[in-house]
Parts: structure tokens; C-alpha cells; sequence
């Protein structure tokens, strides 16, 4: 745990020897097989991410990712994750169809298990956006909302951003401007709840 708060507060140095630390204890206690060894691997992997070595990033996501799927116990919230780490990883290398094949399985596993996760839709959704396939970014992000919109108006509000975006990318600026309003009253209404 050191060393995920030591990389959310950006020091990525002390959080990769943390994290090295607990891949070698896994390692000797556990072996390579084990959820704590895959957890580990793709700890270093957001690391690196975060550090944008995305290269050390996808060898690390892609082998908890391997360990986590041969599991039979591992939670399958955590191979979701790992997908989709990895499948991040993968958009921002700009390896598009890699990402897409990622953040699929993830809605995949997650729709077997009823784990439905709207980020991952989003994701998706951001894949194809940054493709220029904005009819298929379109649906995605709009299933998203209409997912996400009643639960948590901080990601309904990014939602309406990317769509904003894809109208941008549409040349249609009134639209892309309405979708900003919306991303802004959602934000409002954040800023309210959290007002004693």
C-alpha cells in the first residue's frame, strides 16, 4: 500500500522500490502464480504509466494480466482492472486495436460476472474517439452516461467532456457547446453536495 500512496502523490521513485519490494516477497513467498505477485506486476505497471514509460508499463500490465487470467481464485474485479490498465497502456502507446481488445475483454468478463463498470464503456468510447470512429464514440460514451448519469455526477460531468469532444472533432460547436453546459451544471451540483 506504501507504494500506491507514494505514486498518487507522484513520488514515483520511493513507490517502485516499495512496490519492487513487495514483487520480491510475493515472489519467494508465493511464486510467480499467485493474485499478490499479478497485484504487484500491475502496481509497477501504473507506475511506470504514470511516469510515461509505457513500454516498461505494458510488460508489466501484460504480465499480471497472464498470471491473473490462469487463476482460478483471483478475484474478477481485479483481472477487470488489469484489463483495463492494460488497455489504457495501450491507448496512450497508441497501439489502438491492442487497447480495444484490452478494454473488450474487460466489458466482457465484466458483464458475465454483473460487475457492469460504466468507466470501461468510456474507455472504449475514448479509444474510438481518438480513431476518429466518432459514431461508434458516440455510443459508447452516450451508453456511459445514460449508465452513469443517476450514480455519479463527477464521471457523468467527464462523459459530457469527451462527447463535447467528439462534436469538436464533428465540426459542430453548438453541439460540443451544450455538452460543456452539461459537464458544468454537473459539476455544480457536486459543489453543492459537498457544501455543509
Amino acid at each position: 500500500m506504501l507504494g500506491v500512496g507514494n505514486r498518487l502523490l507522484g513520488n514515483f521513485e520511493t513507490s517502485l522500490d516499495y512496490c519492487n519490494a513487495w514483487l520480491a516477497l510475493s515472489l519467494k513467498k508465493y511464486g510467480e502464480n499467485h493474485s499478490s505477485t499479478s497485484n504487484a506486476y500491475r502496481e509497477l505497471g501504473n507506475i511506470y504509466l504514470d511516469m510515461s514509460k509505457v513500454d516498461e508499463a505494458i510488460e508489466y500490465l501484460n504480465k499480471s494480466v497472464n498470471i491473473a487470467r490462469k487463476l482460478p481464485d483471483v478475484s474478477r474485479d481485479d483481472l477487470v482492472i488489469a484489463y483495463c490498465d492494460l488497455g489504457q497502456a495501450y491507448h496512450r502507446s497508441g497501439k489502438y486495436a491492442e487497447a480495444l481488445e484490452s478494454l473488450q475483454k474487460a466489458n466482457e468478463i465484466s458483464e458475465i460476472e454483473n460487475l457492469f463498470m460504466p468507466e470501461i464503456i468510456q474507455l472504449i468510447g475514448r479509444v474510438y474517439r481518438d480513431t476518429r470512429d466518432t459514431a461508434r464514440a458516440l455510443k459508447f460514451f452516450l451508453k456511459a452516461l445514460q449508465d452513469q448519469k443517476e450514480k455519479d455526477h463527477l464521471e457523468a460531468a467527464s462523459i459530457y467532456i469527451d462527447i463535447a469532444q467528439v462534436y469538436q472533432i464533428l465540426q459542430d460547436p453548438m453541439e460540443a457547446l451544450l455538452y460543456l453546459i452539461n459537464a458544468w451544471r454537473s459539476k455544480r451540483i457536486i459543489t453543492k453536495m459537498l457544501k455543509p
